[in-house]
């Protein structure tokens, strides 16, 4: 009767006041098209206190997208506006609590949902699972947050292009990741294993649409976290990527293949022939409840603009066998193939299985010039021509097995082995002038070499808690590495000094093996609830064996050149800590005792030299670890201490006389080099404003450093050799991070980033020039005892070999600003940036430096309504101080444009569109400045088709994905 009712009457009104015409209204239907208001309180559920900055957001039932979205105020309350009747699902999340949602039909104008009581659970701090629409940042006590939606980048961006947008992260070419200047240690999805810690896998193979977190988590490891026992090693930093609640279960992929054409000179002379451009790349990733499994296959010879380059697979360990000036330039021809399983289907296990196959050939050219400070003289002056090429497959297989339930026993074992074989060849021509232009010498040199490795390592860790009384931990881990390397090479050079020539040819046969096996013992001993006292006791034992034969050409054996080394280093290292932990807090403290003994036995000539036989390091350092967080703010100190051991390059008693204008020899008498270590990290989210505040500061005192005693001969070729520093060197960095979004909508986004390093160091340089090591009959022994003396280096640190000590300060200051506008379909970028370094002497002041470098960009993205997506960034780079011609400034333009139709896109890149990008780097050592420009790809185009299937299928879940976008 109350329906009919409303509804007559006010019908009777309406046609009253229109005259002639009557509007019958339905009473549901006027309920169902106004909007209400909702109301509720947050509190905690123990202490019934009100919770502010909770994050409160609606979503109709059955629908992903979140259609409003509010903070609690400092009294807890939450009020929603202009919500239309319906039925929604309420969430509430706040740091620290369980989630809370539940269902409502909205049908009343006002809606009072009364108090929200939420349950606090710390693990929720641990496992940063909160929505947290506003903020781009977010810091939880060790963990940074970046929210995915708050970054714009393409539909067909991978990871790699959404990671270069956010504040503070840097990707180098090699595919390691730094935050803050900090590298990542692995990268792993949903918490998960993911081509065991290799991070270009992710970060060139998943799309970024996929992703919706990406949390870069510093912590302790598993095996620290399980007994609570902290120690200097066991801290890693960690970023993982949560996926999108729609890519959790069910599979997704996508292929692609693409083609195109290069012109074949970049701006700086440098040429290939490479013209006709291939590209393509596979992924299949399924997930369910029990396994996670991803297929990766791709190759290349271009990267394509905007779409991922080829990927290298290796670790850590791999870092003493890798040529550093491959890693940075060059154009690649690169393939993989490579399958990631993890499971959990053995029962109370999680595994993860790891094969690989990579292929990678390299073509890099360089054009440098070099200018060395000679004391008391005026400065030589070199320029070079050189070319390299690479090759390498390499087969990586890794296995992982760890318990699930660690509330008693801790277990893990993970063995890991590598194979590879490859070969390079090298050319280089290049001059040394004299202070007034004359030429002093010229060489032609050329180098071919083979190579073949294994490698196998891994750890194997145990523990167990609450032995007897509540937190006491007890646990045990060992690690090893074996290694076993054989080469061949050849060496061709012709030198000039003046008007003759000297040629040179060898043949070298090298063999290599190591051994590593090492422990670590902790146990933890709790008073209280909070405090405990900590014992670790690690020991490692390393062998490294290197072998080198040399022939001449003819095939008989040249003694000067062949040389044995083995060094046999033995670290013992004790730490006696306190521990206080609760909550948010943490506060660690102690004593760390290293002792070192670095055995090294050598073979030149038939004559063997032993150094180090039971002499033993002593090192001391304190220990402390300091966390806190709370509301907003999060705070870190630490001090620690670490040997690091000599590598067997340095110690071997043979010239290297690849490139006959600069030799070098190895010093047997190396100690070990120990470093202290400080830093403090401080954060503020403002969750007001969604803006965030990063300070870090850290500094480093290095003792026995390890740098190059250099000198020129009358002809101007430079020698060096290895040695120890006894004034110790010192490292100073930090930063400062600030972001904030602009406006009421937050359209507007501000990214402001300053650091400053600088370091303190010594190096050696003779005074003048002196004779040079006789390269046809080479006498190690006699050589050392002349430039050395005794096993502590009497003759050359009292000056008597004719060195001086050179102090050095070496500063960098850089600054960036990025302006940044976003809507849903169209984003604009606008960064800028200014670097100046400076470097000065306190031996030779006419070496010192100054350079700057400049850098500006402006992206734009847009999107129409219909699957069009244009791209477009131009970048202007221009520099001061460098030497003459690499000064030039340049400008690089790419443009992009992509067609989606149902699965399928549709893709056309060109890079580099004015043919003015170079590579161009300095190198700033003790006695040296060179600038180098190296190969690039310079002016090309590429077309591409990509199949999206699964749930990559756009036509399937483009709601879903653009939840975020609707409702900022």
């Amino acid at each position: 009767m109350r329906k009919t009712f409303l509804a007559l009457l006010a019908g009777i009104l309406l046609a009253g006041a229109a005259h002639a015409q009557v509007y019958v209204m339905d009473y549901e239907m006027f309920q169902n098209n106004r909007n209400i208001k909702v109301k509720l309180q947050v509190q905690d559920a123990r202490s019934e206190e009100p919770l502010p900055f909770a994050t409160v957001y609606l979503n109709r039932q059955g629908d992903t997208t979140i259609t409003h979205f509010a903070l609690s105020d400092q009294k807890g309350a939450v009020e929603i506006a202009d919500v239309p009747t319906g039925r929604y699902r309420l969430n509430v999340e706040l740091i620290g609590y369980t989630p809370f949602a539940k269902d409502y039909n909205f049908r009343n104008y006002e809606e009072d949902l009364g108090v929200i009581k939420l349950e606090e659970n710390p693990e929720i701090i641990d496992a940063a699972s909160i929505t947290a629409v506003g903020n781009a940042i977010e810091v939880r006590q060790d963990t940074l947050i970046y929210n995915v939606s708050s970054f714009h980048v393409g539909d067909n961006a991978m990871l790699e292009d959404l990671i270069k947008k956010m504040p503070g992260m840097e990707i180098a070419e090699d595919g390691t990741v730094k935050v803050n200047g900090e590298p990542v240690d692995k990268i792993t999805v949903g918490g998960r294993t993911f081509f065991f810690n290799d991070p270009s896998a992710a970060l060139k193979n998943l799309p970024a649409k996929i992703v919706d977190k990406i949390k870069v988590i510093d912590r302790e490891n598993e095996e620290a976290a399980f007994t609570g026992i902290a120690s200097q090693d066991n801290r890693e930093k960690v970023m993982d990527l949560e996926l999108k609640e729609e890519y959790k279960e069910g599979w997704f992929g996508n292929v692609k293949l693409g083609g195109g054409y290069r012109q074949g000179r970049d701006e700086a002379g440098l040429s290939d022939d490479r013209h006709g451009l291939y590209s393509g790349n596979f992924l299949l990733s399924g997930y369910n409840e029990k396994d996670q499994l991803t297929l990766l296959a791709n190759g290349a010879n271009a990267r394509e603009p905007g779409s991922p380059s080829l990927i290298y697979i290796g670790g850590e360990e791999d870092l003493e066998d890798l040529d550093f000036n491959s890693l940075f330039d060059g154009l690649k021809t690169s393939a993989m193939v490579g399958a990631n399983l993890n499971s959990d289907r053995i029962k109370g296990m999680e595994s993860t299985a790891s094969v690989s196959y990579n292929f990678n050939d390299q073509v890099s050219r360089q054009r440098t010039s070099r200018l060395s400070a000679v004391v008391g003289e005026d400065p030589l002056s070199s320029e070079s021509l050189s070319s390299y090429l690479n090759h390498e497959n390499r087969v990586n297989v890794g296995f992982e097995l760890k318990k699930k339930d660690t509330k008693k026993f801790n277990f893990v074992f993970r063995p890991r082995f590598r194979f590879s074989n490859g070969g390079s060849t090298s050319h280089e021509e290049s001059a040394t002038l004299d202070g007034r232009g004359a030429e002093l010498n010229r060489t032609v040199a050329g180098q071919s070499a083979r190579k073949q490795a294994f490698r196998a390592n891994g750890y194997l860790g145990a523990g167990v808690k609450d032995l007897g009384k509540a937190r006491r931990a007890l646990s045990l881990g060992i690690n090893y590495n074996l290694k076993n390397d054989s080469s061949q090479s050849e060496e061709d050079s012709r030198t000039w000094y003046g008007a003759d020539a000297t040629p040179r040819q060898l043949r070298y046969e090298g063999a290599g093996n190591g051994q590593m096996v090492g422990g670590n013992l902790s146990y933890l001993e709790p008073f209280g609830e909070s405090w405990g006292l900590a014992v670790i006791a690690d020991a490692r034992w390393r062998r490294q064996t290197t072998g080198k034969d040399a022939f001449n050409p003819d095939g008989s054996d040249n003694e000067y050149y062949s040389s044995y080394s083995r060094s046999d280093y033995l670290l013992l290292d004790q730490s006696l800590q306190m521990q206080y932990k609760k909550d948010s807090k943490q506060f660690f403290f102690g004593v760390q005792h290293n002792q070192t003994r670095n055995e090294v036995r050598s073979r030149s000539l038939g004559r063997e030299i032993s150094t180090g036989i039971g002499e033993w390091l002593h090192d001391w350092a304190p220990y402390l670890s300091v966390r806190t967080g709370s509301n907003g703010h999060s705070l870190s100190i630490n001090y620690r201490g670490e040997s690091n051991q000599v590598s067997g390059t340095r110690i071997a008693p043979v010239l290297d006389i690849s490139n006959p204008l600069q030799i070098s020899t190895g010093n047997v008498y190396l100690k070990p080099s120990f470093r202290h270590s400080a830093s403090l990290n401080w954060s503020y989210n403002d969750k007001k404003t969604f803006s965030y505040l990063g300070i870090y500061l850290s500094g480093s005192m290095i003792r026995r450093g390890i740098v190059s005693a250099s000198w020129f001969d009358p002809d101007g070729v430079r020698y060096s050799v290895p040695v120890n520093t006894r004034k110790p060197t010192l490292d100073y960095y930090g930063y400062l991070s600030w972001q904030r979004p602009l406006g009421a909508s937050r359209n507007w986004n501000i990214d402001v980033y300053v650091n400053y390093d600088m370091s303190v160091s010594t190096g050696y340089q003779a005074r003048g020039r002196r004779a040079g090591m006789d390269v046809a009959t080479f006498d190690y022994n006699a050589f050392m005892a002349d430039f050395w003396g005794d096993a502590t280096g009497s003759r050359f640190y009292d000056g008597q070999s004719g060195f001086a000590e050179s102090r050095s300060t070496a500063s960098s200051t850089r600054g960036s600003l990025t302006l940044e506008y976003s809507l849903e379909r169209f984003s604009a970028s606008l960064s800028s940036s200014a670097e100046y370094n400076r470097r000065r002497y306190s031996l030779d002041p006419s070496a010192n430096t100054d350079y700057w470098d400049f850098h500006h960009e402006l992206e734009l993205r847009y999107e129409t309504l219909n699957g069009w997506e244009f791209n477009t960034d131009i970048s202007y780079a221009h520099f001061l101080g460098y030497g003459t011609g690499y000064n030039k400034p340049f400008c690089t333009w790419n443009l992009g444009v992509s067609k989606t139709v149902k699965a399928f896109t549709l893709s056309l890149g060109i890079a580099d569109l004015l043919n003015q990008q170079r590579s161009l780097q300095r190198y700033v050592d003790a006695e040296f400045v060179e600038d180098r420009y190296s190969l690039v790809m310079g002016r090309f185009a590429m077309f591409s088709v990509k199949w999206n299937f699964g749930k990559m299928n756009p036509a399937k879940n483009g709601r879903v994905q653009d939840a975020m976008y609707n409702m900022l």
